[in-house]
């Protein structure tokens, strides 16, 4: 298996997860870490 589409597989799916534990729409939320920088 690849690493880094793991890497990546597992990144989304957290975020998945974190998006319907919040209530936030997908679009949204990428949207936002689109444009806000990370700390």
């Amino acid at each position: 298996m690849n690493s880094r589409r793991s890497v990546i597989y597992g990144c989304y799916n957290g975020f998945y997860r974190w998006n319907i534990l919040v209530g936030v729409p997908t679009p949204e939320v990428l949207g936002q870490v689109l444009n806000r920088p990370f700390p």
